[in-house]
């Protein structure tokens, strides 16, 4: 299960797939406002989570 910032760190990457745009870690902590290890943890995190549990793990 995804926590509140991890479920917003979902959200951009989606949104950034769907308009075609990269990010990384140093623009979400930017966007955010969190430091970037919260970023990168929160990043692994989505990314190994399935998608109905609201990650991108198909």
């Amino acid at each position: 299960m995804l926590n509140h910032y991890e479920r917003k760190v979902a959200q951009i990457l989606q949104n950034d797939m769907i308009m075609g745009r990269t990010s990384d870690a140093a623009d979400i902590a930017y966007r955010t406002g969190r430091t970037l290890e919260e970023a990168k943890a929160a990043i692994d995190k989505v990314r190994q989570t399935r998608k109905i549990d609201g990650g991108m793990l198909l």
